[in-house]
């Protein structure tokens, strides 16, 4: 490797990748899994910075379920959309 840092949505998204290639599923599997990650990774950014901008303190974000972040995407009028890439 070239000795670049690998940020952490880098990493989730390869391990999401990986576990599917080592439990015998396809590229095209691999993939999806990548793309479901990607989309956890926006909804989850998108969620901290609404809560942001509406006040909300920053570290309490990682302690909240995804009950509540539901019905806090509910609250602030967050639709889930899925995107294709």
């Amino acid at each position: 490797l070239d000795g670049r840092v690998v940020c952490e949505e880098e990493r989730r998204r390869c391990k999401a990748w990986g576990k599917v290639i080592l439990n015998g599923g396809t590229f095209a599997e691999a993939q999806d899994a990548d793309r479901e990650e990607l989309m956890r990774i926006r909804r989850e950014m998108s969620i901290k910075n609404n809560m942001k901008r509406r006040g909300c303190d920053e570290e309490y974000y990682p302690q909240l379920s995804s009950s509540i972040i539901q019905s806090l995407m509910k609250t602030l009028g967050i639709n889930e959309t899925r995107r294709s890439i």
